[in-house]
């Protein structure tokens, strides 16, 4: 197998590979990486090497509270309408994002870009899942993150998004 470098972005990388197949036919495979986990030790640890995640927040009143965003007891789960350039168009999708330096572990990363995407704190955060995310085209691995989301807490009551300038995220 040889593998070229056909474009080196900030965010993603293109490659090339020729491979042989188990039947012995000669294939050329596309595909991107994810640089953010370059240069680690233990690049198969991906409990270490995770490249973001994404977020399930379940939102729910625990007592009376505005009932325009939900009845006291049910929960609803946060979801984001996002401008992706690939898509030329908005998208619904879960809150996400990418391992920024500093984070140490999938759930920093989760309760951070849950806060700067949606404006809400969730707690009892649990990685439910950790590993690779679209392993035919590339080699990114993320998580996924759970939230409760306390409408009745002060800091929930009147979210902020903290949002990235390029961002576009409702």
């Amino acid at each position: 197998n040889e593998t070229k470098l056909v474009y080196e972005g900030r965010f993603l990388n293109y490659h090339e590979t020729t491979f042989e197949a188990p039947n012995g036919n000669q294939g050329l495979w596309q595909h991107v990486e994810k640089p953010i986990n370059e240069g680690v030790e233990d690049k198969f640890n991906i409990q270490k090497n995770f490249g973001g995640a994404d977020i399930l927040a379940f939102a729910k009143q625990v007592e009376d509270g505005d009932q325009t965003i939900a009845k006291t007891g049910e929960k609803m789960l946060l979801i984001c309408s996002i401008y992706r350039i690939p898509c030329s168009n908005y998208i619904i999708c879960l809150p996400a994002g990418t391992k920024d330096p500093g984070d140490k572990t999938p759930l920093e990363t989760a309760s951070r870009e849950l806060q700067e995407e949606t404006g809400y704190t969730g707690e009892n955060g649990r990685a439910t899942y950790v590993g690779f995310t679209d392993p035919w085209k590339s080699n990114d691995r993320g998580s996924l993150v759970c939230f409760d989301v306390d409408l009745n807490k002060e800091e929930n009551k009147n979210p902020k998004q903290t949002l990235e300038d390029a961002e576009d995220i409702t």
